[in-house]
């Protein structure tokens, strides 16, 4: 049985090859998005035990940014509680992590290296720093 955590290591793997093997820059920040955004749910279920996964369902319908918002929310919580700098960092880069993933999934566009490195750098960072923190 897998976990989020594997999970998110899987997606930055996937990342990094749809990068550098196949040029396929869209799908790469999707899946560089993906890793934080699992290895943020193997925080709040698994590490930090902040929920369950039927709570955070029943909690995340009364939200209105959705699972990955509410998500956010928790974990940006949880930072804040460790450390103030890292908090307002985690606040800033979430969301432009979360900009690339919008523009490559829903836009005509199509994202080229530069965003697909700055998705990849992004996630690896924020995934590094809440290690850092939740030792």
């Amino acid at each position: 049985m897998g976990s989020f955590y594997d999970k998110s290591s899987m997606s930055l793997t996937a990342a990094k090859e749809l990068k550098n093997k196949h040029s396929l820059f869209d799908s790469s920040i999707h899946c560089a998005y993906y890793a934080c955004i699992q290895y943020m749910m193997y925080l709040i279920y698994e590490k930090l035990k902040i929920t369950t996964r039927e709570q955070f369902d029943a909690d995340r319908r009364h939200n209105k940014d959705g699972s990955h918002g509410f998500a956010e929310k928790l974990i940006s919580l949880e930072v804040s509680k460790k450390d103030p700098q890292e908090y307002k960092w985690f606040k800033k880069t979430f969301p432009e992590l979360k900009r690339l993933r919008e523009k490559a999934d829903y836009s005509t566009t199509i994202a080229g290296m530069e965003d697909s490195d700055d998705a990849i750098k992004k996630s690896e960072s924020i995934t590094n720093t809440l290690k850092k923190l939740f030792k």
